[in-house]
């Protein structure tokens, strides 16, 4: 075991430290159908679906461990992450757990943004199955025109 934690609670402080900034980020994404020089069509975006398929994973991980945290009035879901905070040092409002409905949220918008990515790949890939069905058929009307 590490010093101070578990990697998974050295990369759930490294993701909640900066979940703001990063939500605002992969909302503002938008995924564009391309083609290039050859026409074959790509998704733009590529690159942050990536990012997001390995937040989206961090984030299930961070689901499997919530633990029950009780305070005087409610009962609570929290990822505990053992001796790592987030928040605002400064201010004195760090801590060491993050709240599952904080967890939902950042894995909601990740899940919306990477749908739509995965809408656009099915999309693309009808498109081609489409075009190769149209070269079987003409194929074939050639062959047949070939007896």
């Amino acid at each position: 075991m590490t010093l101070y934690g578990t990697e998974l609670q050295k990369d759930a402080r490294d993701l909640f430290e900066k979940k703001d900034y990063e939500q605002q980020e992969y909302q503002k994404v938008i995924y564009e159908i391309k083609a290039d020089h050859n026409n074959e069509r790509y998704i733009t975006g590529k690159d942050v679906a990536d990012e997001m398929i390995k937040v989206k994973y961090l984030l299930e991980e961070m689901f499997d461990d919530l633990e029950d945290y009780d305070d005087e009035y409610d009962t609570y879901l929290i990822y505990n992450m053992g001796k790592y905070y987030v928040g605002d040092y400064d201010l004195g409002k760090n801590t060491s757990w993050i709240y599952e409905y904080e967890i939902k949220e950042y894995y909601n918008i990740i899940e919306g943004k990477l749908n739509e990515y995965y809408s656009m790949e099915k999309i693309i890939e009808h498109e081609k199955a489409k075009i190769q069905l149209e070269k079987d058929v003409c194929l074939g009307v050639a062959l047949a025109l070939m007896r």
